[in-house]
């Protein structure tokens, strides 16, 4: 019945969405936007912990660089009600260091069923941070969020990530495409480990 449950909270999207992945119980699909060469990417995955506990990590902005993956700098530059503004530098393998303000909107939605549904959406916001870096590439394209349903009577959570974004530079479209896909898995286990023990 378990397995029966965590295949129905982990079925396929509709939208065009084609599967991709499957890593350590994501599963990852990636879908063609209109014109653009770069890939949608979108995941679904379940976090042994309630939304709101997933919530505090992800909302954790100013210690990003101690837990997620590549993440050299992070740093909240001002927090208005339910947005935050956030300035991260990543320093990926293979590539020059790339940095971009990130605007982050959180709702939360009360389902016909009673249950809380967080949203955790973000998106380039380069002109509300720090001019551009010598040597440091500020990327332009950046759209995502987070949506964190309760399972499992609330204990955890089933989590769907959607990302559109390109690292800017003269990296080729088919490598945006793949270590787009490919960062997923990383991405889910940082953040399953900076969860609180139970």
């Amino acid at each position: 019945m378990l397995t029966l449950l965590l295949l129905l909270s982990l079925a396929p999207p509709e939208g065009g969405w084609q599967e991709a992945a499957k890593v350590d119980g994501i599963v990852i699909y990636n879908r063609t936007r209109a014109g653009s060469d770069v890939k949608e990417v979108l995941a679904i995955g379940t976090f042994d912990a309630a939304p709101a506990h997933v919530h505090r990590v992800l909302d954790d902005n100013a210690r990003y660089q101690d837990f997620m993956p590549y993440t050299k700098v992070s740093r909240v530059l001002k927090r208005d009600g339910d947005t935050v503004w956030s300035y991260e530098r990543i320093n990926a393998p293979l590539v020059a260091e790339r940095d971009y303000v990130v605007k982050i909107t959180h709702r939360a939605e009360t389902r016909a069923d009673g249950a809380v549904v967080l949203q955790h959406a973000f998106t380039q916001s380069n002109a509300d941070g720090p001019a551009p870096v010598d040597g440091v590439v500020r990327v332009a394209v950046l759209d995502g969020r987070w949506q964190l349903e309760p399972i499992d009577g609330g204990k955890r959570t089933r989590a769907t990530y959607w990302v559109y974004t390109s690292p800017g530079g003269s990296v080729p479209t088919f490598l945006v495409n793949a270590a787009n896909t490919n960062a997923v898995p990383g991405l889910f286990d940082a953040v399953k480990k900076a969860l609180p023990s139970h």
